[in-house]
């Protein structure tokens, strides 16, 4: 017997669910649907020297598991995004806490010091 039409999952928030699945026996398979509420987290993305090929690497404060890196903004905002999305998933997989969002209240500041001459 074959499976009726396919399903379609909406996306949430704009953002695909996040699926888990697993072999179901006579060819077919089991997917379990996580809809994930849209968290939004900073990012801090650091210039590599030149020396060392250049690029970013990027940690996010709120999770401090992460730290990866790209070529370019672009590329590391989506390695970020991937990492971000893993780390979740373990966290949530695992019964961790996941932390609220927090781009909101990120705030940058320069503090200035000088170091006195040996």
């Amino acid at each position: 017997m074959c499976p009726g039409p396919p399903v379609e999952f909406p996306e949430s928030n704009g953002r695909a669910p996040a699926y888990r699945g697993s072999a179901g026996g006579a060819g077919y398979a089991i997917l379990e649907v996580f809809a994930m509420p849209e968290l939004r987290y900073a990012v801090v993305l650091e210039p590599c020297p030149l020396v060392e090929g250049g690029g970013f690497t990027v940690t996010v404060p709120a999770l401090p598991e992460i730290v990866t890196q790209g070529e370019d903004v672009q590329d590391a905002l989506r390695m970020a995004r991937d990492a971000i999305e893993l780390s979740l998933s373990v966290r949530r997989d695992d019964g961790d806490e996941i932390p609220p969002s927090d781009a909101e209240r990120a705030r940058l500041e320069i503090v200035a010091v000088s170091v006195p001459a040996a």
